[in-house]
């Protein structure tokens, strides 16, 4: 699928490119953003946070002293250009690509970048099947827990959304989901140290604006750092920058208020890592109902009360205080007993999150198959598709849960969401959710999170997914490779509403393709076609290539070659494969037609030529202008 990649121009002057942050788990820097981003052209300039002046230009290549002067700056993203976001028809451009990492200067033109990206995810893999042997099923707990919610900077609590209650510690209790949203603080300062200041309370600056006359007795003009709004109270002057949400799961203490400084480091809130819990919202008694000891309710191998699914009678366990009705999923802990008085913020029951199973090594190979596949995931779980409230109305239709997401503002556009009865829901009525959060336990499926969130977010899913399987082996694989694998795998747009161009709904067209036939409608003054991206498993994606050649010496060779046939297909022989078949000179390397027509000279043009031909004269000369041997006597 990817041997067709090949560096065709030097640059295709894409505006695009994908932000790139650093991998992180927990507190813990994994590759840090410096080293992501080895090797690649800048998209966009980085800028200094502190004096907002441009560090590095537009265009320029990180090379390892960039990479310290990006680490050293504390920057949380960079724009880079991308195999992704390239619009070069043909291949790839070099300024996509960036460094050939083999020589560690920029790839030349004619370099099979396709072919080094196959490789290089390729030969690890070898390694991944082997390992296993070796080591024998070691379970390996990847995920670094993290029990509190903490920032890397200064910053003021903007608000805190969902329900909570006062627990009888004088604790508060998230009882439901919700978020922190803070912003971030620059430039703190007392205002009394400050001379002439020029700025007012709420009022926006922009980065090298003049704040004050001098600061500390010292006359020299103050100038904001970054863009924000300036917060000046008392004797403390701020300026908010951009700001942030923190989910905050049910059963979090919150240990900060509203409209507060938070120090750098400072915990916000606290939380069961490891467990989903479910917290009484008020004062009452414990009642069950449809909860069956020795039936739906029995111990477990560690002693705790768990509900177990029963398939003889139809029961739906739930639990009560008061009013207020709990369901309770399968596999969940009661941690409360029939008749039980409890206080708002107790908890009811627990159910064990689903990142804490152990995963095995030999999860490996077949997970990174799963991911080039795009194989959608048997136990998918279904994303939000818009912001907004979620509200459930306790249905079920045909052992289906059914619940609303509503947007904010307009109670008309509300989204339907179906939940199969067995899987467990992660949000509750009145929850706030945003477009692309998972509504229910299960995995992630790659083309939902294309078609709610978008390329960079599946670029990002990808990428870490992948790099993480490799990463448990000890093998450090650069991105642009798969970058190449997931460009090949979404060339194709689907038509969902042809307009006035030649193709039929839901047909799969190359992208450039598409783009051309719009173009050429809107210039006629027709009605453009209506498409989506989507996403192909390398198999797929190959049978589907614009090279009939190709597909065929790959698989279903008859089916392809009746196909091209029935459709008449040219094929223009652009790819490496067929060429190689037919017995051409390859398209990669010199053999690109872009050093087709170059001499090469030492000195002049037609030296080389000139001095091998009079070499040859030379020789001749020599041949011809030498006596001939005499003959010696024929003996008698």
């Amino acid at each position: 699928i990817s041997q067709d990649m090949i560096i065709t121009e030097p640059d295709c002057g894409t505006k695009e490119g994908v932000y790139m942050i650093a991998v992180r788990e927990g507190d813990k820097t994994i590759i840090t953003l410096g080293d992501r981003v080895f090797g690649r052209i800048l998209a966009e300039p980085v800028l200094d946070p502190v004096s907002n002046e441009e560090v590095i230009p537009r265009g320029a290549i990180i090379d390892k002293t960039q990479v310290q002067r990006i680490n050293s700056l504390g920057i949380e993203q960079v724009k880079i250009r991308s195999a992704l976001t390239c619009e070069t028809r043909h291949g790839i451009c070099g300024n996509c690509y960036g460094m050939d990492l083999a020589r560690l200067k920029p790839v030349e033109m004619g370099e099979a970048v396709g072919i080094i990206a196959a490789q290089s995810i390729g030969q690890p893999g070898t390694q991944l099947t082997m390992r296993t042997f070796h080591v024998g099923g070691v379970a390996t707990n990847v995920q670094v827990k993290e029990s509190v919610h903490k920032l890397p900077y200064d910053a003021i609590i903007e608000s805190i959304s969902g329900q909570r209650v006062k627990n009888p510690e004088g604790e508060t209790v998230f009882t439901s989901r919700g978020n922190i949203v803070v912003s971030r603080i620059h430039q703190s300062m007392q205002v009394s140290k400050m001379i002439n200041v020029r700025v007012a309370h709420g009022q926006t600056v922009v980065p090298g604006e003049i704040i004050a006359g001098g600061y500390d007795g010292k006359e020299q003009a103050l100038t904001s750092q970054t863009a924000g709004v300036v917060h000046l109270v008392d004797d403390e002057f701020m300026i908010r920058g951009e700001q942030s949400r923190i989910p905050v799961k049910p059963g979090t203490i919150l240990l900060t208020k509203e409209n507060v400084f938070a120090a750098k480091g400072e915990v916000l809130a606290k939380f069961d890592p490891y467990n989903d819990v479910v917290v009484a919202e008020n004062a009452g008694v414990v009642r069950f109902q449809d909860v069956q000891d020795g039936k739906n309710l029995k111990k477990d191998e560690e002693g705790n009360l768990r509900i177990f699914e029963y398939k003889r009678e139809k029961l739906a366990p739930r639990v009560y205080v008061g009013d207020h009705e709990y369901h309770l999923p399968l596999n969940s802990i009661l941690v409360v007993g029939d008749g039980e008085k409890v206080n708002p913020g107790h908890v009811l029951l627990k159910i064990s999150s689903g990142t804490e199973k152990t995963r095995d090594i030999t999860g490996g190979l077949p997970r990174v198959e799963e991911l080039f596949e795009a194989r959608r995931p048997k136990d998918a779980s279904t994303l939000a598709e818009i912001d907004g409230r979620v509200v459930d109305h306790n249905e079920v239709v045909k052992e289906k849960k059914v619940l609303y997401v509503v947007a904010e503002g307009s109670e008309d556009e509300k989204v339907k969401v179906t939940i199969p009865v067995t899987k467990r829901v992660r949000v509750r009525n009145g929850d706030y959710v945003k477009k692309g959060d998972q509504l229910d336990e299960g995995t992630l499926d790659p083309h939902d999170i294309l078609r709610v969130q978008g390329l960079g977010a599946l670029h990002e899913f990808l990428i870490s997914e992948i790099q993480e399987v490799y990463r448990l082996q000890g093998v450090y694989i650069n991105e642009k490779h798969i970058e190449i694998i997931v460009r090949q795998m979404l060339r194709k747009t689907e038509v969902t509403d042809p307009g006035d161009t030649s193709f039929v709904a839901h047909q799969q067209v190359d992208r450039f393709i598409f783009a051309d036939e719009n173009t050429r409608v809107e210039s006629e003054g027709g009605v453009p076609a209506q498409g989506r991206q989507i996403l192909l498993g390398i198999t797929r994606a190959s049978l589907n290539t614009e090279s009939f050649i190709s597909a065929a010496s790959f698989q279903e060779t008859t089916k392809v070659l009746t196909d091209a046939a029935i459709k008449g297909k040219r094929d223009p022989l652009l790819g490496l494969k067929e060429n190689v078949i037919i017995g051409h000179l390859i398209p990669a390397g010199t053999g690109l037609k872009h050093y087709r027509a170059i001499e090469i000279f030492k000195e002049e043009y037609g030296d080389i030529q000139r001095s091998e031909r009079e070499r040859l004269e030379e020789a001749a000369r020599e041949l011809f202008a030498r006596p001939p041997e005499p003959v010696p006597p024929l003996e008698d």
